[in-house]
């Protein structure tokens, strides 16, 4: 076998052992929005959201805050979602005292009895759940029983699971690291053929 031929062969074991590899990495970085209340637009609510990607299981995490008085906490907390990704959800997280609910088209947090889901006044909760559908743009809503409800006023707003499916940039690199040899060895041919 020749050196470069070794070489090459090499080079793609080392590629594809790589693209193998299983670890959690960041989908969504850290991203913050903030939404005026509709009946107060003075008080807001800030959502802060990532989402992570451990092998094909993809962690959404939303910690809300609600920055309208104290006295004004926030009874709920809704996430939007694209047709067909509610099956996909499981493992939903939040603060004691709270109920979950999946309709089909929402997934939404809410309190169930005195409990606040986030206390007003600057109080905040981390709300999660676990899809195996990669992230897409959509809307959510944060209700309570005064300035609220908060929104993006009909805009996309937060990343949640989504049925279109994205190829991550690992599996385009490995991709074309495949397709690399097949390119090389197309060139050579063509050089050999001008040369005859």
């Amino acid at each position: 076998m020749k050196k470069s031929n070794l070489i090459g062969t090499a080079a793609l074991l080392a590629c594809l052992m790589g693209a193998a590899e299983v670890k959690a990495s960041i989908v969504i970085p850290s991203t913050s929005v903030t939404w005026a209340g509709q009946t107060d637009p003075t008080t807001t609510v800030g959502v802060n959201f990532n989402v992570t990607d451990n092998s094909g299981i993809y962690t959404y995490s939303y910690t809300v805050t609600d920055n309208a008085p104290a006295d004004k906490p926030l009874t709920s907390f809704e996430v939007d979602l694209f047709a067909g990704a509610a099956a996909s959800i499981t493992v939903p997280t939040a603060p004691a005292g709270y109920a979950y609910y999946d309709n089909g088209t929402t997934v939404t947090w809410s309190s169930t009895g005195v409990t606040p889901l986030v206390a007003g006044g600057g109080g905040s909760a981390t709300l999660t759940f676990t899809s195996t559908l990669a992230p897409g743009y959509d809307s959510g809503s944060a209700i309570d029983d005064g300035p609220g409800p908060w929104g993006p006023a009909g805009k996309p707003a937060l990343f949640v699971p989504s049925p279109v499916v994205v190829p991550e940039p690992t599996t385009l690199i490995a991709g074309a690291l495949l397709v690399l040899p097949f390119g090389a060895s197309t060139l050579r041919g063509l050089r050999k053929n001008r040369a005859a």
